[in-house]
């Protein structure tokens, strides 16, 4: 077992804990909300039926199926794909795994943090869009094939 993978599989677990416990506890301070942090900046709830932007809004259960088999193909892949993709990948494995505990258990993403214009997300959309960077970076920076390796 690669110790790579097996730090990558607990990043995922604590991407996906600490999105679930800030949702939890904005959830908790709902009344107090929005907490204003200088011009652009505010903590403030809103649920999300659809995917970002809110995008396919009340798609029901096939969305929350597709997201589970992501989830899935992601987790397969942190185990398969070269070592330098599994912390990225775990990322977003992560991010979308929080996401999909709130499909699962409210029906929509629990989204908090409003920047500016831009639609309210969460700790979970942060860790999706950290890692799909961090995994084009690592393909950008790939090892070069020698001329034999097909």
């Amino acid at each position: 077992m690669s110790d790579a993978r097996v730090k990558a599989s607990l990043v995922a677990v604590a991407v996906a804990a600490a999105d679930q416990l800030a949702g939890w506890l904005v959830s908790r301070s709902a009344d107090h909300l929005p907490w204003t942090l200088g011009r652009e900046l505010a903590i403030r709830l809103s649920h999300n039926t659809g995917i970002s932007f809110s995008r396919l809004s009340n798609s029901g259960d096939w969305l929350r199926v597709l997201i589970a088999a992501v989830c899935a193909g992601l987790a397969v892949a942190i185990w398969r794909a070269p070592a330098r993709f599994a912390v990225p990948l775990a990322l977003v494995l992560g991010g979308a795994a929080g996401n999909l505990i709130d499909r699962l258990r409210f029906g929509y993403v629990i989204d908090y943090v409003a920047i500016g214009p831009w639609p309210t997300f969460n700790l979970g959309d942060v860790a999706i869009a950290v890692g799909a960077v961090l995994v084009a970076l690592a393909v950008l920076r790939s090892e070069p094939r020698s001329a034999g390796d097909g």
